[in-house]
């Protein structure tokens, strides 16, 4: 019997004892027994653990059923009845079910609300209300909404339909456990419509279609600027960096409280009561002083803006922030809302800071993240690969005493996304520890729920103390980093085991982490401030920090075990239109970061050379960067400095776009050892986020990178051995035959571009979506040739020859046709001079558009199939050109035939553009085929290729 024949027979006698007995559907009939008797049953029978029959261990059940149910309080406060995941992700549910007495009419706006409450907190997609009589399969994508709550992709089934084997189907390769595990969820939410536009959001989705992460954002934004109008109101004096400051305190201390309400951590609900008594800010700051006597930890601790008294004005506006935060009006629930999700958000909420003028308050990004372009925060599978990698990678078959000693830092932690990682990554391997040594626990006194051993508060706190620390320049930051790893700690924590701490211990339930998170510059020593004198202001911006004396223990034994994170991409010195940065500055980073200042300075190369000084020398360090660091000309001496102080374990080449809205290309991600060198390292490939998990692997020499002249990191051995084998058969590289420029940078393509001519100023222009292989396609577009307005590269002798080749350069290969026209051409494209008449212009536009030449570059320059990849100047100048002999009669013989062949080609595709005959443009079509064809293969003789060599080029090309 088939899983599905099987779950079917199991729910079909589930129903007809369900519709043969009428006391079911009577109000005495409680939701406890329909669930006992029924949707426990019902959901077994689709292949789950309900029962925990199988799955003992609490800590990895992939159901868990939600036994006692708080109501005295909204309806919103309680509980899903069943959370669903899939190990050994015991985070992040699949699916929630919310059950209901049959005697209730399942289909209500407050049952709806709950159910799409849940869903849309965790990011499920969909939830599940049943009282087993119906199955109504929610759509969870939208915000919830009470007078909306029917609006949506809503299916409902009858208990009838179970009888159905079709219509059961539905159900069964939704929700059932080899559905889920297939990933039938993800794949129905991808095939619901999507709203597009505003119109359709308002007709579709009422409730608004936004993530959680997005629409809390959006909240948070607004109250920051509730709360900076409230706090200016009273005291017109304070200045932006105080209001910042104290806003972020604010709303950091109130989102912390509703935290502790929804994990059922405190008792009351506090953010509903503030401003009862038209005193908001007063029962605030008291409930504050009593949480930090309880808690401890940075939140809680006493501001100097605390013994303010807010007029009454201000402690309206400030009752109504609270009123409208609170577990009655929103529909936020922190107990279902990802640790990881939080940390997202907040990481674009420090990316703004409140701006005060006169009595006037206003939001606005922060130069730093006008400086970088915005704020990228990074996805929770790229933490997760790092911090394996490391964090993992290191406490391997260690006891917990043996891990208490290792040290892990991120040195620019942002809102503590790693941290946080690191620290989940902790616990879950203590908890299977001591599950392992049942002896060790018991004499580590671990907690023992359900027969299964949980770490206590105090345990986690040792645990968080001694291993994890941080640094960041943003002093808001670093506040958050305290707040997200506490929000970690709590997780899992209840009202008993929270007091239990204080009650043993004697002790508050936060650990201070003053000591462990620290604000500053961590590229920037105290020793600047021996350069020159600087006032206080700018002393405090640039926030210089010693290693040394902020963790003497730690670097005093060596440096630390383990470095992670995604460091700021932010490049220095970008031009006359870009932010300057201090000369002072740019000065001590390029003599204190020698490997990373011989072309532009960027930030991610300075915080690699500084780790290397951090680190001991067993540690392992990993983080996520642009993927120029592979190949790119200007970071060579970074890689030499690379190859010189680290073991490469990995390099994993993401050829896709990571970060939706940073202009960066690809990006890698490098696991770095100071331990013994060994031959060889893998270079891991993945196209796209679902490849991430089974990715391409091949091998990568020391030695052949070594040899490299640009110590590429991603050149695979198979392509090493046939460019060596070109190079040493009479070739040079392409910029010792040709010139090649960029084309035009206009600085403002609104003023310089047009689509119709002006004047005779006004010259024709290509773009790069304007060049095709052996094709120029002139567009009707036209730019005022004004060089001495026009950005850069703006020499008219690039354009103005008789001949010269055109390549696209936002491509992610090599396409390149002749200008015989004296066309300009935009910076999306490359413009190739010959500086030798030993060969023709044919003849290395042949050798450029052939396969070989393709396969070389991107042997190079791994931007196959990247979204908004580029061709770059510096990835072609070594490209080897077969130069010819003219003392070889089938040299000579070989290049008049690619100029032929070429000359052919060109004139084909000119026809082709020009004929109205289908007939003609078949013909034209297989002409050009056949052409090309030929052209390859001459090639291959020119650059002497053997059939291995053949074979390999080829199946390369392959689609």
């Amino acid at each position: 019997m088939t899983n599905f024949s099987k779950a079917h027979a199991g729910i079909i006698e589930l129903a007809k004892i369900f519709q043969d007995q009428y006391h079911y559907f009577m109000d005495k009939y409680s939701e406890a027994e329909v669930r006992k008797d029924f949707i426990d049953k019902f959901f077994t029978a689709l292949g789950w653990d309900v029962d925990h029959n199988f799955q003992h261990n609490p800590y990895t059940q992939e159901v868990k059923v939600e036994k006692s149910q708080r109501q005295s309080h909204a309806k919103s406060q309680k509980r899903a009845d069943y959370a669903f995941f899939l190990r050994p992700d015991y985070k992040n549910p699949k699916f929630f079910v919310e059950a209901k007495k049959p005697s209730r009419n399942l289909k209500n706006a407050d049952d709806y609300f709950q159910t799409i409450r849940y869903g849309w907190n965790a990011g499920t997609g969909i939830s599940i209300l049943t009282d087993f009589e119906e199955l109504h399969i929610i759509d969870c994508r939208y915000k919830p909404d009470i007078d909306q709550v029917f609006t949506g992709q809503h299916k409902v089934f009858n208990y009838q339909d179970y009888l159905d084997a079709e219509k059961f189907s539905d159900i069964f390769w939704l929700l059932s456990y080899e559905a889920v595990a297939d990933g039938n969820i993800e794949k129905y939410v991808d095939a619901l419509p999507k709203p597009r536009g505003g119109a359709r959001q308002a007709q579709l989705f009422k409730g608004g279609y936004m993530s959680i992460d997005n629409s809390f954002l959006e909240y948070l934004d607004d109250i920051r600027e509730k709360l900076a109008k409230a706090f200016k109101q009273h005291d017109e004096n304070l200045d932006s960096e105080i209001l910042t400051e104290v806003v972020q305190r604010t709303v950091d201390r109130l989102v912390f409280m509703r935290f502790l309400e929804d994990k059922l951590i405190e008792p009351e609900n506090h953010v509903s009561e503030f401003g009862k008594r038209n005193t908001a800010w007063r029962d605030f700051i008291t409930t504050c002083m009593k949480m930090q006597a309880k808690y401890n930890g940075l939140v809680f601790q006493t501001h100097p803006f605390d013994n303010q008294n807010l007029s009454e004005t201000s402690d309206k506006m400030f009752s109504q922030v609270c009123e409208n935060f609170s577990h009655l009006n929103t529909p936020y629930d922190f107990n279902v809302i990802p640790i990881h999700i939080l940390g997202s958000i907040y990481e674009r909420f420090l990316g703004k800071i409140v701006v005060a003028t006169g009595k006037r308050v206003r939001i606005e990004e922060k130069l730093e993240v006008r400086k970088a372009g915005g704020v990228y925060y990074t996805p929770k599978y790229i933490v997760d690969y790092i911090v394996k990698g490391t964090v993992g990678k290191l406490i391997e078959g260690k006891t917990p005493k043996e891990i208490a000693k290792l040290k892990f830092i991120d040195i620019a932690c942002g809102s503590g996304t790693f941290l946080i990682g690191a620290l989940e990554t902790l616990f879950e391997y203590h908890i299977q520890f001591y599950n392992n040594y049942p002896e060790e626990a018991r004499k580590d006194k671990c907690h023992q729920i359900d027969g299964a051993f949980a770490l206590t508060i105090k345990q986690k706190s040792n645990i968080l103390k001694n291993n994890i620390f941080g640094i960041d320049i943003d002093h808001q930051a670093a506040e958050v980093t305290q707040l997200s790893l506490y929000l970690k700690m709590l997780e899992d924590e209840t009202t008993a085991t929270a007091n239990e701490m204080m009650v043993l211990f004697h002790e508050k339930i936060l650990p201070d982490l003053s000591t462990n998170i620290k604000c500053g510059n961590s590229l920037v020593d105290m020793d600047i401030l021996r350069t020159q004198l600087f006032d206080f202001k700018e002393e405090r911006l640039l926030n210089p920090f010693n290693f040394d004396s902020s963790f003497p223990d730690i670097i005093r034994r060596g440096g630390f075990d383990g470095i992670i994170g995604n460091p700021p991409y932010r490049t220095l010195l970008l031009g006359k239109k870009q932010f300057a940065e201090p000369e002072y500055l740019i000065q001590y980073l390029t003599v204190n970061y020698p490997y990373s200042s011989t072309y532009k300075l960027n930030l991610f190369s300075l915080f690699i050379e500084k780790s290397k000084h951090l680190l001991n020398k067993n540690g392992v360090f990993a983080y996520i960067i642009p993927s120029a660091i592979n190949q790119a000309h200007q970071f060579r001496p970074l890689r030499k400095f690379i190859l010189d102080n680290f073991n490469i374990d990995i390099i994993y080449d993401l050829r896709y776009k990571v970060f939706n809205e940073a202009e960066i290309g690809g990006n890698t991600i490098f696991v770095f050892t100071k331990s013994k060198k060994k031959d060889q390292f893998s270079l891991l490939t993945a196209k796209n986020e679902k490849e991430f998990g089974i990715p391409q692997i091949s091998d990568i020499y020391f030695a052949d990178v070594e040899k490299d002249i640009d110590y590429s990191f991603v050149i695979e051995k198979s392509a090493k051995t046939l460019l060596d084998k070109i190079s040493a058969n009479n070739s040079v590289p392409l910029d010792q035959v040709a010139r090649i420029y960029q084309g035009i940078i206009t600085g403002d393509n609104k003023k310089f571009l047009s689509n119709t001519p002006k004047d005779d100023k006004w010259k024709k222009i290509l773009r790069g979506k304007d060049v095709h292989r052996y094709a120029l396609q002139f567009n009707n577009n036209y730019v005022l040739y004004s060089p001495e307005e026009l950005w850069s590269n703006t020499d008219p002798k690039m354009f103005n020859v008789p001949k010269k080749i055109i390549s696209r350069q936002t491509s992610d290969k090599l396409i390149a046709s002749i200008d015989e026209e004296g066309y300009f051409t935009l910076d999306s494209t490359h413009v190739i001079h010959l500086k030798t008449d030993s060969i023709a212009l044919e003849y290395l536009l042949g050798i450029y558009n052939s396969k070989l030449f393709n396969y070389l570059y991107q042997s190079r320059v791994k931007e196959s199939g990247r979204v908004f990849a580029q061709v770059k100047t510096v990835n072609l100048k070594p490209l080897p050109i077969k130069l010819v002999d003219k003392k070889k009669s089938q040299d000579i013989e070989d290049h008049d035939m690619m100029v032929l062949l070429v000359k052919q080609l060109l004139d084909a595709k000119r026809q082709f553009n020009t004929s109205t005959s289908l007939k003609d443009q078949e013909y034209l079509t297989r002409k050009f085929i056949s052409l090309d064809h030929q052209i390859d293969q001459l090639v291959y003789k020119i650059y002497a290729l053997d059939e291995s060599d053949i074979q390999l080029v080829e199946s390369a090309a392959s689609p």
